[in-house]
């Protein structure tokens, strides 16, 4: 692992079950500069994010017995998501198609998220494209 990270992006989504598809390259988030590695094991990309930013809303889980891995909430995972490679989306329409359509998370998933928690994380990210993925979010669980 490079520095201190935690799995996120598409390999969280994925690992959740929030998006269809397997996911090839483990990508996590980092305090450090972007970095990409390929070794024998798969191929792994590190995406930077400021420490305020970094630190709310990731979690432990055990892949094994013996291997603890920081890995970002589905919130969280989500917001990443948003703040790092969501394409320029103005308005909560083309947010939502972005969602359903093009990342194909069904909206049954999107009502089960953690308001408060993906409130809390736009809040501390004070990204557009964030608080237009909260709004959706809060505007389909109703």
């Amino acid at each position: 692992m490079y520095g201190f990270s935690y799995l996120s992006l598409q390999s969280a989504l994925s690992y959740y079950g929030i998006i269809p598809e397997r996911v090839e390259t483990t990508t996590s988030v980092t305090s450090k500069k972007d970095k990409s590695f390929t070794t024998p094991l798969g191929e792994f990309t590190y995406r930077y994010l400021s420490i305020p930013k970094y630190s709310i809303g990731v979690t432990q889980k055990l892949f094994d017995s013996y291997h603890p891995v920081l890995i970002a909430t589905p919130e969280k995972a989500l917001a990443d998501m948003g703040a790092l490679e969501t394409p320029r989306v103005k308005n909560q329409a083309e947010m939502q198609e972005h969602l359903l359509e093009n990342l194909r998370i069904d909206e049954s998933t999107l009502q089960q998220l953690s308001l408060t928690e993906l409130e809390r994380i736009a809040l501390e990210y004070r990204s557009s494209h964030v608080t237009l993925l909260f709004k959706v979010v809060k505007r389909l669980q109703r």
